[in-house]
């Protein structure tokens, strides 16, 4: 596994190559928090809505987690082994998941998700998987998720640090 110095060094790499604004993607602080996330709670599969450049699904990849990610937008240019790229909305790479029969330790989202995509995002989590969401300020699209994922999860555990949640179902 690659150390958190060089997945840092990758992420500049990926924001550089890419011309693209260090605001627009996952900060330093998350990268790590994401890392040690990882580390201590040994995810070994991950959903992610949201995929942008792709700095979160290499953080993921990098420490061994097969991720399954998505976006409409195609920025996305990080390629790993591990990394299960589409390039489509969240609705429909979730009905995609589904019909896999695929099933998730941790999902994380830095997407907004509709109602009815949060249904079927958590239906696809194992009983004690971790979900965090990003941008967890204000009025932002993680404390948007957040809110629609309480009505879906009963007992939550929070732990936030820099705009990066953890919900633990």
């Amino acid at each position: 596994m690659k150390s958190l110095s060089e997945l840092l060094d990758i992420r500049a790499k990926l924001i550089k190559d890419n011309q693209e604004s260090e605001s627009r993607t996952i900060n330093d602080d998350d990268c790590a928090f994401l890392y040690n996330f990882i580390k201590l709670h040994a995810v070994t599969t991950a959903v992610e809505i949201g995929t942008w450049l792709g700095t979160s699904a290499m953080i993921m990849a990098e420490c061994g987690v097969e991720v399954w990610t998505c976006d409409q937008h195609k920025m996305f240019t990080y390629k790993h082994p591990k990394i299960h790229y589409y390039n489509m909305w969240s609705t429909a790479f979730l009905k995609k998941l589904k019909k896999d029969k695929l099933k998730f330790d941790m999902a994380f989202l830095d997407g907004r998700l509709m109602n009815e995509d949060v249904k079927r995002m958590v239906k696809l989590l194992n009983s004690k998987a971790s979900i965090l969401t990003h941008d967890y300020m204000g009025n932002a699209k993680g404390v948007r998720n957040f809110k629609s994922l309480k009505k879906y999860i009963g007992e939550i555990e929070v732990h936030g640090v820099i705009g990066v949640t953890c919900l633990k179902k």
